[in-house]
């Protein structure tokens, strides 16, 4: 977090602290995974359609024998995607929760959220929150009430249906006057 602030501050701060922007370096590590040699095999392309669960589920089946992997008792296997691709593998999780075994069950499968669709999930959970509610907007230490002092001809837009981009700034912004008022 101190590097944090002091990032903001010599950004944003008083101009006498930009001299100090140069030795900021990077954050320290908090906790650095290890760095492994991992065995990779590129995919072969498959003509699979993925808009419906059971290609999802072709797909795996057809990733796994292309990775000659049969068992996974002792493993777990980490698929990366799209929103849309976490309902699909969730769905076929569900449709796959009664077969006898867990490899039939696909219960090795951990589904990871790409940080961009995180992100996105995260500004839409503090817009809901902080924002959309009347009542947080009659406090005047909310969200908007800040966000109205540096966006004072967009706190309709913001109140109403902010998209991603807006809400990414106004959640940056508020962050960083935050962390400089609290310096």
């Amino acid at each position: 977090i101190s590097w944090t602030f002091r990032s903001d501050l010599y950004e944003y701060g008083p101009e006498y602290f930009r001299k100090f922007k140069r030795k900021l370096g990077k954050p320290e590590w908090v906790e650095k995974v290890p760095v492994v040699k991992m065995r990779h095999a590129p995919a072969r392309a498959m003509d699979i359609n993925q808009s419906k669960v059971s290609g999802n589920i072709r797909a795996i089946a057809n990733l796994m024998e292309q990775g000659d992997i049969v068992d996974m008792r002792e493993h777990v296997i980490l698929f990366h995607g799209y929103l849309g691709t976490y309902e699909r593998v969730l769905g076929m999780l569900l449709r796959r929760s009664l077969e006898m075994t867990a490899c039939r069950r696909y219960q090795f499968i951990v589904f990871l959220m790409g940080v961009f669709h995180l992100k996105m999930a995260c500004a839409d959970a503090l817009w809901r929150i902080f924002i959309d509610p009347g009542t947080s907007r009659l406090d005047v230490n909310s969200l908007l009430q800040f966000v109205a002092q540096y966006h004072s001809r967009e706190t309709g837009k913001i109140g109403s249906d902010p998209g991603f981009h807006r809400m990414h700034e106004v959640i940056n912004h508020t962050g960083i006057a935050l962390r400089l008022d609290a310096w």
